[in-house]
């Protein structure tokens, strides 16, 4: 059986939605990586390293719009597979 106009929509609605959401946390992660070994001053940070600079980008009012955007954008995606789980239409083969 062939998928519906609406399946296709939807399917591809969740890629440019998941696309978006990996961007901006393969962008977050850089950003912590820089902040823990520009802070350390070590190529490999370790744990207590990594952990300082994830606390740090919570706190600092700089990171407010990434967080924001992530924070979004992780929001946006859970409902969109919440979404195709309940809607049959949604789903695929449903």
């Amino acid at each position: 059986m062939l998928p519906s106009l609406a399946q296709i929509l939807w399917t591809g609605l969740t890629a440019v939605i998941f696309l978006l959401w990996t961007g901006a946390m393969f962008t977050t992660f850089f950003r912590l990586r820089r902040a823990a070994t520009e802070a350390t001053g070590r190529m490999f940070p370790g744990p207590r390293g990594s952990l300082r600079s994830v606390a740090t980008f919570l706190r600092d009012p700089r990171n407010r719009g990434a967080r924001r955007r992530l924070g979004w954008l992780t929001l946006l995606l859970f409902a969109a597979l919440a979404m195709q789980a309940v809607c049959p239409v949604c789903r695929p083969g449903g």
